[in-house]
């Protein structure tokens, strides 16, 4: 154990690993790199990944292990600190890119088979999985949330705007609810088994593209009148519109792809969800 902690102690000494390290999780909060704001420090967080994948361990059992070993806490700079909530501990360490983290054990397994701690032959596949808040992507469920995004902008561009007119207010019409239905529809269609389900299906795939079709249009209607404008409002409503519009037209795509045309499309390729940078 003592020699791990020097390696540790070497390879978060490194001022490239540092620099990587600080980069990534400054993503967290940004004031803490001059307000001296609290955070899990860096030497910890990256001693107890490394630890962590040393020992196959969950976060859970990471977290347990580590408040209940005087060795373990030495090796991780902890002391006689507080052990974070394992929560704490992966969302901390889940800010770190994975090529910091190759990085961190490429200079780890190198440092180890220089003083005697690991011949270095063997690969570990790191199978951690992040929890992320996006549900499962069907088609319907990313078709309606585009109609509830560009709906919810909609409205937010109608306050801005304010429509006079009759033809102008047609312009602002929330389409939110209609493509809730008939993504519901669509869910409830395809849990009854029905023969003629594909069929059907289609239908109300069609309608449901044409929903949201006619927001972009909309949107597409809108975006030069709030370009036009000067305030903090508009300007902001059009910079949410060009990074959802093209987002969107994606899922309107990959959608008439899959569904209407029975093509795969490439999972290079996929939209599993507007929200996810990932995506």
């Amino acid at each position: 154990m003592r020699q791990l902690q020097d390696v540790l102690a070497a390879v978060f000494d490194d001022p490239q690993i540092q620099l990587a390290m600080r980069h990534d999780l400054l993503r967290a909060d940004s004031q803490a790199a001059w307000n001296g704001r609290p955070a899990l420090p860096l030497v910890v967080t990256g001693c107890l990944a490394v630890v962590r994948r040393l020992m196959s361990w969950s976060y859970r059992t990471l977290a347990e292990q580590v408040n209940l070993s005087a060795g373990w806490r030495w090796v991780c700079q902890l002391y006689a600190q507080r052990i974070p909530n394992f929560r704490t501990i992966r969302d901390r360490e889940a800010l770190l890119k994975p090529k910091t983290i190759q990085l961190i054990l490429a200079k780890v397994v190198q440092l180890g088979q220089a003083v005697g701690v690991t011949a270095g032959t063997r690969l570990r596949v790191d199978s951690s999985v992040t929890e992320s808040d996006i549900h499962y992507p069907t088609d319907s469920s990313l078709l309606n949330d585009a109609a509830r995004v560009l709906s919810r902008l909609v409205r937010q561009a109608r306050a801005v705007l304010n429509p006079q007119t009759a033809p102008d207010k047609v312009w602002f019409r929330d389409r939110h609810r209609q493509a809730r239905r008939l993504a519901r529809q669509i869910g409830q269609l395809a849990r009854k088994g029905r023969k003629n389900v594909e069929k059907s299906s289609r239908k109300l795939y069609l309608q449901l593209l044409q929903v949201v079709t006619t927001l972009v249009a909309q949107v597409t209607h809108l975006q030069p009148r709030l370009a036009r404008l000067t305030n903090p409002a508009a300007l902001g409503l059009h910079e949410l519109f060009n990074t959802y519009v093209p987002l969107v037209q994606r899922v309107i795509d990959q959608t008439r792809q899959r569904v209407l045309y029975g093509q795969a499309v490439p999972a290079s390729d996929k939209v599993v969800s507007l929200f996810d940078a990932m995506s």
